[in-house]
């Protein structure tokens, strides 16, 4: 879904692969990585959220980014999940219960 053409190495960070926005202001969405290292847990993106691709298109997503936690409970790493529309699974993720 990304299109990522690119490399990924050492220096490749995940805010270049996947960027996010909100549909209504194409406004960049939060640092949603830097909050899942301060928070330590899962995190929903908000309603009409877009990835954005490398050319700029844009395609709605809904989805969530998860840690991943070690024996010491510091954050080594990151799930994330994104469903466009068009994925069988997207209406069963987007009315998943309210927390």
């Amino acid at each position: 879904m990304t299109r990522w053409t690119g490399t990924i190495d050492g220096v490749t960070h995940l805010r270049e692969i996947v960027k996010l926005q909100h549909a209504s202001s194409g406004a960049p969405l939060e640092n949603l990585f830097d909050r899942i290292v301060a928070e330590k847990k899962i995190l929903w993106l908000p309603a009409q959220s877009m990835l954005v691709t490398p050319d700029g298109t844009t395609v709605q997503v809904i989805g969530c980014v998860s840690p991943l936690l070690d024996s010491s409970n510091m954050v080594t790493g990151m799930t994330i999940v994104l469903f466009p529309p068009t994925h069988p699974d997207y209406l069963e993720f987007s009315v998943r219960p309210k927390h």
